[in-house]
């Protein structure tokens, strides 16, 4: 018997090896042996990255790979052998999930890294985001973040609930065309043979769940090449998912990494007791290829109707307008026309006229972290329709500052609300009625507290909730939260005994990052990440002088990614200049203030002065940048001067030669200093005398008149798109008018500083319009 199975082993090694589109296959080339996974052929222990640290707690058994929450080792393969010669790279397995994520986020446990910088191109999630089956959990792509509200925002989900104790095929597909539909990476879960994206081998897009993630960020993430030996390009699994893999495949066609898993009910329909005159929904999960579903009752096939069935073709079944008891079952049908048939599912109906009641009153009491959710689901019994809803009082420190108050819209058995601010602390019941009667839930609580991880779009509209308190308590967490972004600017703005770098996220907001104790003396910024470095970065929040900052413990606290430098859109300035010149000196929490500050603005329109002495002084006339460390103070306002006051000014803090970071550290040295800017864009924070602005780059002080450029313009059901290539450096302004000889009105401005392609739809057409664009 041995010699027989050494025989077909080898077999099948050999017809392997005929398969020219299968690289690599971890049960086929590397077999397993039962144990810990550690030096087993291609598979390695890549975090923690010590060997002394490594557990070798991730087990395999009967060659699936054995993953828990519980551990803390993470896998990866390949080192060697694995080649890639093709345009779509596919990679499959298995995965049967033993236990839904506890935290409704999840978590990524699967990754994609290229060969020549390690860079992460694909993060497969778990969560229970958007599931609509009870106990059921969610897969979703990302094709760089690697949790949830990160730098490239929240994974896409597929619309499909999956079940524990069930194998489903897990198919990742990376296309590296940039004008492929499917560029990118993209997810499937059990698709069929028709669900290929279009490719050499006429597989076409058929009408499964297909999602593909951002585009890349950067070339070096465009593919997977894979090359041998000892090459760094991987697929890994960590240990953040309770659950077994199996049957790794990496493939250059998508037939050969399709696995057809026979249909199977994860989920069955239950039987339950009802009163008359309710609803009744009934939850069905078949596991297979593209699976179609068709419910029956007693009397034969469903339809919907609007009056008594809704859903009676998808896995869930609404049974409207209980009258009379039945029994229910559902047929799953899956792209090969394979069937399966689910229990029956009895429905009793109580026909006695019943009041309203509840169960239990014993109410629930949820503490939650801001910027998650929190609610209750009190569903009350007796004869029907019953009517809900949920009433709200607020506290502050355990005392009503709100009375009891209808929430408008909460009008269904459970309530589910966004923390996104402290304005959800407080007492929430429901009141329910009928013809027969009234009856009250039990009274349930929320408590916020801080948030762990927030955006920083998340910490702008929180600061700005609590300007009332800032004054006295400056303070938005003082509790450690994590924030993620990009350094927008650290150029030497520290002092002695701190370093000082500013984050933001690509649609502009800003954050300062303050590392007290980080310098040892120096005043060369040190421990700032390098310019447009991705980071991450945990501490208090608080908001010092107007501006949103972060207060990191140490240097450990912050946390430099490999992620490539993404666009960020500076806001454009002119709009607040004379409110800030002029009020935003003594008024620190003016809401302008504190969405602006430590963020890259964009100034169009600039005179730049030596100082600001009444009169104003002499625009810059041959004055040069120093060529040695230090400062040079200059002055700015939007247009020529107006010596009738002396207050419309911003300050210019422009250090030379530019500290820490940017290539080119001298590149301030010896150049003139302009007189005029078209465009002058730098970080923004309030100062004691003026507002301020830190420009980081000589380039950022844009003189040059730029040429002009053709526009395009489309119009359909009277919306006009209008159109412009990137002019690099520049905002823009789009002007309209319903007559040449008219004059002209501007529509908006400060359009598209990052240099791309741009288009503005402009839906607010009654009658014919002409359209111009400028630039500033």
């Amino acid at each position: 018997m041995r010699k027989i199975s050494v025989i077909l082993t080898l077999l099948a090694l050999a017809a392997m090896s005929m398969r020219a589109d299968i690289l690599f296959q971890d049960s086929t080339n590397y077999p397993y042996v039962n144990g810990p996974i550690s030096g087993q052929g291609q598979w390695y222990i890549y975090s923690p990255a010590t060997a002394a640290d490594q557990s070798n707690d991730v087990m395999v058994i009967n060659d699936n790979l054995i993953l828990s929450t519980n551990e803390n080792d993470s896998v990866a393969a390949p080192t060697n052998g694995w080649l890639n010669s093709s345009e779509f790279n596919f990679v499959s397995f298995q995965i049967n999930v033993s236990r839904v994520p506890s935290d409704p986020n999840g978590s990524y446990f699967c990754q994609l890294q290229t060969t020549n910088d390690g860079v992460s191109v694909a993060h497969l999630f778990i969560d229970t985001l958007g599931t609509v089956v009870p106990g059921t959990y969610r897969l979703g792509i990302g094709n760089y973040a690697t949790s949830f509200g990160g730098a490239y925002g929240v994974p896409v989900n597929l619309p499909l609930d999956l079940v524990t104790d069930v194998t489903y095929t897990v198919v990742l597909a990376w296309d590296a065309d940039e004008s492929s539909a499917f560029f990118g990476a993209t997810l499937y879960v059990d698709p069929s043979g028709n669900d290929g994206p279009l490719s050499e081998e006429g597989n076409i897009t058929g009408p499964s769940f297909i999602y593909p993630t951002d585009d890349v960020p950067s070339p070096s993430q465009q593919n997977i090449p894979i090359y041998g030996p000892g090459a760094a390009s991987q697929i890994a699994f960590s240990h953040y998912v309770n659950a077994s893999i199996s049957n790794v495949v990496a493939a250059s066609s998508f037939a050969e990494v399709n696995t057809t898993n026979p249909p199977v009910f994860g989920v069955q329909p239950l039987s339950g007791n009802y009163y008359s005159g309710n609803s009744e929904t009934l939850y069905a999960v078949a596991a297979g290829s593209d699976m179609t579903y068709q419910w029956y009752n007693s009397n034969g096939a469903l339809t919907d109707d609007g009056v008594n069935y809704l859903g009676s073709t998808s896995n869930i079944l609404a049974i409207l307008n209980l009258a009379n008891s039945d029994s229910y079952y559902v047929v799953a049908t899956d792209a090969y026309g394979n069937s399966i048939t689910s229990q029956s599912a009895v429905s009793t109906v109580n026909t006695t006229p019943t009041s309203p009641f509840f169960t239990s009153l014993v109410p629930l009491n949820v503490t939650n972290n801001l910027f998650l959710t929190a609610g209750f689901n009190n569903v009350a019994l007796g004869t029907g329709p019953l009517n809900y809803q949920w009433y709200h009082e607020t506290l502050s420190n355990g005392v009503a500052i709100t009375p009891f108050a209808a929430l408008a819209g909460q009008t269904n058995p459970a309530i589910n609300l966004d923390l996104a601010d402290y304005t959800f602390n407080g007492l929430y019941y429901v009141q329910v009625t009928s013809a027969l009667g009234t009856a009250y839930g039990p009274t349930n609580s929320i408590t916020e507290i801080a948030p762990v991880v927030a955006s920083l779009a998340q910490l702008h509209a929180l600061a700005l909730s609590l300007t009332n308190v800032l004054a006295s308590n400056p303070y938005v967490n003082q509790n450690n939260v994590t924030i993620s972004g990009y350094v927008s600017f650290n150029g030497g703005y520290g002092g002695s005994s701190y370093d000082e770098f500013m984050v933001q996220d690509t649609n502009g907001n800003g954050i300062a990052v303050y590392l007290k104790n980080a310098n040892n003396g120096n005043i060369d910024d040190s421990n700032t990440p390098p310019f447009g470095a991705s980071v991450t970065v945990q501490g208090s929040v608080q908001v010092y002088n107007g501006i949103l900052e972060i207060d990191p413990v140490g240097v450990s606290a912050v946390t430099v990614s490999n992620l490539a430098t993404a666009p960020i859109s500076p806001h454009l300035a002119n709009p607040y200049f004379n409110e800030f010149a002029i009020n935003g000196k003594t008024n620190f929490l003016d809401p302008n203030f504190l969405n602006l500050a430590a963020s890259i603005v964009t100034l169009t329109n600039v005179y730049i002065y030596t100082n600001h002495s009444a009169p104003f002084g002499a625009p810059v006339q041959g004055l040069t940048f120093p060529t040695t460390g230090g400062t040079l103070p200059l002055y700015c306002t939007i247009g020529q001067y107006d010596a009738t006051t002396n207050s419309h000014y911003w300050e210019i803090y422009q250090r030379c030669p530019l500290y820490g970071g940017v290539t080119g550290s001298s590149q301030f040295g010896g150049q003139q200093v302009p007189a005029y800017c078209s465009e002058l864009t730098a970080a923004f924070v309030p100062s004691g005398s003026s507002p301020e602005i830190i420009p980081s780059r000589l380039a950022d002080y844009v003189t040059y008149t730029p040429t002009n450029f053709p526009v395009g313009l489309i119009s359909s059901n009277k919306t006009a798109t209008i159109t412009w290539p990137a002019v690099t450096g520049q905002t823009y302004s789009l002007l309209s008018s319903t007559n040449l000889s008219s004059p002209w009105a501007k529509v908006i401005s400060g359009l598209g500083y990052i240099p791309t392609n741009g288009a503005y739809l402009d839906t607010k057409n009654s009658s014919a319009k002409f359209y111009q664009l400028t630039t500033p």
